[in-house]
C-alpha cells in the first residue's frame, strides 16, 4: 500500500499543478479574442448594456500585455529613427501594468454594484475566473467558471468548455467526486460528438454532390482527460473504474509516460489480476526496461507456479545488465537449480561474486558450490568449497563435502 500511495502521490500532485497551469496559459492566451467576438455576436436574447460591456472589457485588461512591436518600413527593414523619442511617444499613450491592474479592479468593483442580466452575470463571472487564474488563484478560479457554468445561458458548445475548464479545476483542487461527474459527463458526450463527426465526414464523402459541406465540428479529447478520471477514481480507490480511463489515456500516448503505465499495474495489482499484469509488464518493459519490471514479472511468475517462466524473465534480466541487487542473483540461482539448469545460476552467482555485486559470504559461496555440484563443474565446485573453508576452516560439513567432490574430480581423470 505504500508503494501504491507513492505511485499516487508522484501521478497526482505534479499533474494537479499542470492542470492549473495548462488552463491559465490557454484561457488567458485566448480569453480576449473570445470575449470580443462574444460581445460582438451578443443579440437582443442576450441583451449586454454599452456600459456593462465597456466595464468587462475594461476589467479584463489586467491579462493584457501590450506588444510593442518594430516599426517596419513598406520594404520590411527598419526605420532609422530615434528610438528613445518613440518609446517615450509610446510610453505616453500606452498604459502601464499597474494602471492596468488599477482600472481593472475599479471595473470589477463597479460591476459588483450593478444589476446584471443572466447574460452578462455569466460573462462577469468568467473575467472574474481568468482574473483568478492570472494570479495562480486556482481556488476562487473554479468558484467563479462553476457559477458561469450553472447559470446555463451560453451556446452547447461554450457550456461544454467550461464544463471541461471547471472539472479540470476541480481536479487541481483535489475534489475527486466532482472531478469524475463533470469529467465522465464531458466525455460521454465528446465522444458521441466525435462519432457524429466520423459519420457526416462519411455521408459528405459519399455523396454525389461536389458541394463541400459542413461537418459538426468536434472537441478534443486528449489523453490528460482520460488521465484525469483515473486518477481520480484511483485516490477514492475504485479501482474497478480506472481500468477504463488509464487504458484509453496510454492508448492515446505513444509511448505514454512511465508513471501512467504505474497507475494501470497498480490498478492490476490491486484487482488481482494476475493475467493483465503479465499482459502490460511484457508492453512496459520494451519501453522501460528496467528491473522492477523484470523483478514483477519474475515474481508474478513465481507467484503462479510458472518456474521456467520465471526464470526466463529473471536471465533476460542478468543478460540486459538490470540485476543489482544480491537478492535478484540469489534468486536466479535458487530458481535455475530448482528448473535443472544450474550451470547458468552458478555462472551468474560466479560472476557476481566476482564483480563485487554481491558478498563472498557463507551463505552465498555454499549455494555457489552446490550449483556448480549439480552442473557437474566439479572443480569449480572444489575451488568454492575452499574458499568457504577459509570462512569456517573448522566446518565438517564443508569437509565432508569437498571429499566427496575430490572423488567425483578423481573419478573424471
Amino acid at each position: 500500500m505504500t508503494i501504491l500511495k507513492t505511485v499516487l502521490k508522484t501521478l497526482v500532485e505534479p499533474r494537479a499543478r499542470s492542470i492549473g497551469q495548462g488552463i491559465q496559459r490557454f484561457f488567458i492566451s485566448t480569453l480576449v479574442l473570445c470575449f470580443i467576438s462574444t460581445l460582438a455576436l451578443a443579440d437582443n436574447k442576450h441583451r449586454l448594456s454599452p456600459r456593462v460591456q465597456n466595464l468587462l472589457l475594461q476589467a479584463q485588461q489586467v491579462f493584457v500585455i501590450p506588444a510593442k512591436e518594430n516599426k517596419k518600413t513598406a520594404t520590411g527593414t527598419n526605420t532609422n529613427i530615434d528610438t528613445t523619442t518613440n518609446d517615450e511617444a509610446t510610453s505616453s499613450t500606452e498604459p502601464t501594468p499597474k494602471q492596468l491592474t488599477e482600472q481593472s479592479a475599479a471595473a470589477v468593483v463597479k460591476l459588483q454594484t450593478l444589476s446584471l442580466n443572466d447574460y452578462e452575470q455569466a460573462l462577469f463571472h468568467k473575467i472574474q475566473a481568468s482574473i483568478a487564474l492570472h494570479q495562480s488563484n486556482y481556488e476562487e478560479a473554479l468558484i467563479q467558471f462553476e457559477k458561469a457554468w450553472k447559470i446555463n445561458i451560453f451556446e452547447a458548445s461554450e457550456q461544454r468548455k467550461l464544463q471541461h475548464i471547471v472539472s479540470q479545476l476541480a481536479f487541481n483542487q483535489e475534489d475527486w467526486k466532482k472531478t469524475i461527474q463533470l469529467m465522465e459527463d464531458w466525455l460521454i458526450y465528446s465522444n458521441l460528438q466525435v462519432i457524429a463527426h466520423k459519420k457526416a465526414e462519411e455521408q459528405a464523402a459519399a455523396s454525389s454532390e461536389n458541394q463541400k459541406k459542413d461537418t459538426p465540428k468536434t472537441l478534443i479529447i486528449s489523453a490528460e482527460d482520460y488521465l484525469i478520471l483515473a486518477q481520480s477514481y484511483a485516490k477514492l480507490e475504485q479501482w474497478s473504474s480506472v481500468i477504463d480511463p488509464i487504458t484509453k489515456a496510454i492508448s492515446l500516448k505513444d509511448p505514454a509516460p512511465e508513471s501512467w503505465y504505474q497507475l494501470a499495474l497498480a490498478t492490476h495489482q490491486q484487482l488481482k489480476q494476475d493475467n493483465e499484469t503479465v499482459a502490460l509488464l511484457k508492453t512496459i518493459l520494451p519501453i522501460y526496461p528496467k528491473m522492477q519490471y523484470w523483478e514483477q514479472l519474475a515474481a508474478i511468475y513465481h507467484k503462479t507456479e510458472k518456474f521456467d517462466h520465471a526464470l526466463a524473465a529473471l536471465r533476460a534480466a542478468h543478460l540486459g545488465g538490470y540485476m543489482e541487487k544480491e537478492s535478484h542473483f540469489i534468486w536466479l540461482a535458487q530458481l535455475a537449480m530448482r528448473q535443472n539448469n544450474p550451470l547458468r545460476g552458478a555462472e551468474a552467482l560466479s560472476a557476481a561474486i566476482q564483480n563485487g555485486q554481491i558478498k563472498s559470504n557463507k551463505a552465498n559461496l555454499k549455494l555457489l558450490a552446490n550449483a556448480w555440484l549439480l552442473a557437474r563443474h566439479y572443480k569449480e565446485s572444489y575451488a568454492t568449497i575452499d574458499q568457504l573453508l577459509k570462512i569456517e576452516p573448522n566446518n565438517k560439513e564443508s569437509q565432508k563435502l569437498q571429499q566427496q567432490v575430490a572423488q567425483y574430480i578423481n573419478r573424471q581423470e
